[in-house]
């Protein structure tokens, strides 16, 4: 996966409170002038079809609290490594949540595919008696649908190992690339 660049940006409410912090003297004065600035070096990436970038928006009270935490000044170097942090925290929960996500369907893959190996081994123990049973007429086509379940199903519990196996290494390579990152 290609790293994502953080841009920070600023709301008009939110900019006086930025340019007060002690270093933030770099940025414009006013918000209209930083957004001239912003919206040509926007102009500038979409004409080169740079998409590698995500404007990521800056609280005062975060950031200062941020910089606070970090011994740093409001530079334009501490801005764009707050909002490049916020974005891979951002990136992190969405993978997590991703993860989950596919582990849960992965689960439930493999619950359908006992489910139906439990049916399988109930036909091959008596498939007739079964069919005479429960299926009445027509059902002969059920039964062999389940049966080409059921032959399936290994094939089924495998992808699903499989899709946790990967889930889970995903996760953690993200966590590690995170964790060095925080650790700069």
């Amino acid at each position: 996966m290609e790293r994502l660049t953080a841009v920070p940006v600023y709301t008009p409410k939110d900019y006086p409170d930025i340019r007060e912090l002690s270093g933030a003297d770099d940025l414009p004065a006013t918000w209209e002038e930083w957004r001239v600035l912003f919206e040509a070096s926007q102009a500038q990436w979409r004409r080169e079809r740079r998409y590698d970038h995500r404007n990521v928006r800056i609280r005062p009270d975060r950031f200062k609290a941020w910089l606070d935490s970090k011994s740093l000044s409001a530079s334009e170097h501490s801005r764009k490594l707050y909002a490049q942090e916020l974005l891979e925290l951002r990136i992190a929960r969405w993978l997590t949540a991703r993860t989950a996500e596919e582990t849960a369907v992965a689960a439930e893959e493999a619950a359908r595919a006992a489910e139906q190996e439990a049916m399988a081994k109930l036909i091959a123990q008596n498939p007739h008696a079964y069919r005479m049973a429960t299926l009445g007429r027509g059902g002969h086509r059920y039964l062999e649908k389940a049966e080409r379940q059921a032959r399936s199903s290994d094939r089924r519990q495998m992808i699903g190992i499989v899709l946790i196996a990967i889930s889970a290494t995903l996760v953690a390579q993200y966590l590690s690339m995170l964790a060095r990152w925080l650790s700069w």
